[in-house]
This record gives structure tokens, C-alpha cells and sequence, in this order.
């Protein structure tokens, strides 16, 4: 995919077939056998270097994640227990994976994604994408300790009520993100 990078592309398991959705455009590609007998693509390669194998394309598109992606406009995108990607696309939205392992991407827009559930062995993936981006911890129990600079965006919590111990665990990791409420 010349000029495409792997940030710039959502995959959709759908009837059995495949939905390759670009983020900068909002075009889309439809392979309807991708996941069925060993049809379909079978490798991916990006602009900047990257392959994604049969293996990577298939995760993507069904095995990890479920997939919702917002409008151009404002939205406010509510997840749920289970593993998702979830991307506001343009506008500034309101994303909240409520629990699980989500990959959450702002892209374009003054966005606010939010970790309100953390069960044990939950780490979010988020990324704000372009705009200035807003990660909240507010309505998460526990309290939080955030790190942009040495540990390169990672968000641990104790699960107690008092910050930063040794047994921390990590939560979330996070990309493109100018502010965080704790």
C-alpha cells in the first residue's frame, strides 16, 4: 500500500470476508473470502516498510478486537467488556473502552479517550492520533501514575488507594496524548 502506513488502516471481519478501511481517506476495500479456506490476501505491505503476515491480518481483522469507528462530527463511542478497536475518525470524540484489552485511536480532532474499568490483566492501547488529545482516568477507582517521558507512555495503577508502589501493574500504554486527568 504505497503512501498507507499501518496506523492509517482499521480491519473489519465481516461475513466471512474482510473490510480494509483507510483512516486518511475513509475509502474502503472489501476482500470478501480474506478469512475463509486460506483465500484472500495473504500478506499486507505498507508504505514505511511494514508486512503484515496472513497471521497479523487475520488477528487484526477477527481474532482480537472488535471494531467500531465514529463519523467526521463529534461522537461519543461507549465500548464494552470485550477487546475492541474503537477510532473517532475526524471530530472531537469521546471514547471509552469500559473494560478489557482495547485499542483505542483518536485520529483526527481534539479528542478524549478515557479508561473508566481496569480488571486485572486489562492494558489499553491508546492513541490520540492528530489534534491535541486528552486521556481521563477520573472515573477509574483507583488511583494512577502516568510516565510520558521515561517509560515512554505507560499508566500503572496498585489497586489500592495510594499511588505508586511496587507491585504496580500496567493498565494502559499511550501515544499522541498532549494532556491526562487523573
Amino acid at each position: 500500500l504505497n503512501n498507507i502506513n499501518p496506523e492509517d488502516v482499521r480491519l473489519l471481519s465481516e461475513s466471512g470476508g474482510m473490510v480494509i478501511r483507510f483512516t486518511t481517506s475513509g475509502e474502503f476495500v472489501t476482500d470478501l473470502q480474506s478469512l475463509t479456506d486460506g483465500y484472500g490476501i495473504d500478506k499486507i505491505i505498507f508504505g514505511d516498510g511494514n508486512i503484515w503476515s496472513r497471521a497479523d491480518i487475520l488477528y487484526w481483522a477477527k481474532e482480537g478486537s472488535a471494531f467500531y469507528g465514529g463519523t467526521s462530527g463529534a461522537d461519543q463511542i461507549i465500548g464494552s467488556e470485550y477487546d475492541q478497536r474503537l477510532s473517532g475518525n475526524l471530530g472531537a470524540d469521546y471514547i471509552d473502552g469500559r473494560g478489557s484489552s482495547d485499542i483505542i485511536f483518536g485520529d483526527g480532532g481534539n479528542d478524549t479517550l478515557a479508561v473508566s474499568i481496569s480488571m486485572l490483566g486489562d492494558i489499553d492501547q491508546l492513541d490520540g492520533g492528530e489534534g491535541n488529545d486528552t486521556v481521563t482516568f477520573q472515573d477509574l477507582s483507583t488511583p494512577v501514575f502516568v510516565d510520558l517521558v521515561l517509560n515512554q507512555g505507560e499508566v500503572r495503577t496498585s489497586d489500592t488507594f495510594s499511588a505508586s508502589t511496587s507491585s504496580d501493574r500496567l493498565i494502559a500504554t499511550l501515544i499522541g496524548v498532549e494532556n491526562v486527568i487523573d
